[in-house]
């Protein structure tokens, strides 16, 4: 743990799995998406199922995500950890990915994720802001997220890429 918070180190690796692997998976065609949910291990409660479709709605309607710290799962602060805390057969992570945003409400911001797209209109990769310390109003948050998106948008585009319809 730093003085900047908790933030997945450089060079990480993660599944892509939520809370990470909706981003990936917003602009994906539906088929594709109930096949990756259908192949999460392990699967997905119900209502968590229902909160990573909403999620998915919210990236493609406001084209980033943001996730906050899960008041019920401390994040250890182990050596090495970060790829080990996103895996195995747990279904609770330490973030939550947010699915609705209240200008007025405050979030205990962990991230906020957006993608740049390829030719092909999929994901090639994303940018995302961490290290978060304090809490943020959900109007601080859409500021942020758009900032972002419009910055994976000019990298999208000056790769000669373009934005998915």
């Amino acid at each position: 743990m730093s003085q900047l918070g908790w933030s997945i180190p450089q060079g990480t690796r993660l599944p892509l799995v939520p809370p990470f692997g909706i981003v990936y998976q917003a602009w994906a065609p539906s088929a594709e998406v109930v096949t990756w949910l259908d192949r999460l291990s392990p699967q997905p409660t119900t209502e968590q199922r229902e909160n990573m479709l909403k999620g998915l709605a919210f990236a493609r309607e406001h084209g980033f995500v943001f996730g906050v710290r899960h008041p019920d799962v401390p994040i250890y602060k182990g050596v090495g950890v970060p790829e080990q805390i996103f895996r195995g057969a747990g279904t609770e992570f330490p973030i939550i990915l947010e699915s609705a945003i209240d200008p007025n409400q405050e979030y205990r911001l962990s991230n906020v994720i957006a993608p740049v797209f390829d030719a092909k209109h999929e994901v090639a990769f994303t940018l995302g802001l961490m290290g978060f310390t304090r809490q943020y109003s959900g109007a601080a948050i859409e500021r942020m997220g758009r900032r972002l998106r419009e910055a994976c948008d000019r990298i999208t585009n000056f790769a000669g890429r373009r934005l998915p319809s």
